[in-house]
């Protein structure tokens, strides 16, 4: 975990899969350059290397660490490259593309770990969830807290809200032990899974109900509790200032 930028309250949350008998690593999202450059180094410092990054979808703050390792085998979604093109020239994708494009339900093997994908649209059309054993569950980015625990606002543009709520609402349905958050601390066990993915769903379906003519107070009328990041409230682009 990498703390906070000043005037924010996201840290950044780097996992680490290992393959001890190969001496491996699997990253799940990298951070920004920094975050990458430590974590490849403290591995180096024990054997390992990084051969493979999974990313949970593709915004600057999961990615742009690939630039410091070096050549891995690149797991995303397979909307990865259509996201990217929408920020990068051409000739800069080729770095970004992924080795492996993973479909819904498609899996693999890392060492001891059996890693399965599914796709979560919603905070970003290319957004995965890593199950990992089945007993564990990396959202990216689909659920945010701040260090302290504090639940931040959903990042979602408008036209995503009803992805967003139908990708909680298959989380919900299936919740497992423990989830793995790219911002925040782990959220473990069935209780603090609900209320944390109900305290979500409430604010979000209140979004969608107003057609995104509501503020922040009043899609919050009907919720408990309350959010940090207020300024991302999702509003319908025709009445965005």
């Amino acid at each position: 975990m990498f703390p906070p930028e000043p005037g924010k309250h996201y840290s950044f949350n780097l996992f680490v899969l290992l393959a001890p008998e190969e001496r491996r690593a699997l990253l799940i999202d990298t951070g920004f350059e920094p975050h990458a450059a430590a974590v490849a180094e403290d591995l180096g410092a024990d054997g390992y290397a990084v051969t493979d990054v999974v990313l949970s979808h593709l915004h600057d703050d999961h990615f742009l660490g690939l630039r410091p390792l070096p050549p891995v085998t690149l797991h995303a979604s397979p909307n990865a490259r259509e996201a990217l093109s929408r920020l990068y020239a051409p000739e800069d994708l080729a770095l970004f593309s992924p080795d492996d494009p993973l479909a819904d339900g498609s899996s693999f093997a890392f060492g001891p770990f059996r890693l399965t994908f599914v796709e979560a649209p919603g905070h970003s059309p290319c957004s995965l969830f890593t199950v990992i054993d089945d007993g564990i569950v990396h959202v990216g980015d689909l659920v945010m807290a701040s260090e302290e625990g504090v639940p931040i606002l959903p990042y979602v543009e408008f036209d995503d809200v009803a992805a967003h709520i139908e990708t909680l609402e298959r989380l919900l349905g299936s919740v497992n032990h423990t989830l793995l958050l790219g911002h925040g601390p782990n959220l473990v066990g069935d209780e603090a899974i609900e209320k944390a993915i109900g305290h979500r769903l409430c604010y979000l379906r209140a979004v969608l109900a107003g057609e995104g003519k509501l503020t922040y107070e009043e899609s919050m009328a009907d919720c408990p509790g309350t959010f940090v990041h207020t300024e991302w409230h999702a509003r319908a682009p025709e009445i965005e200032s």
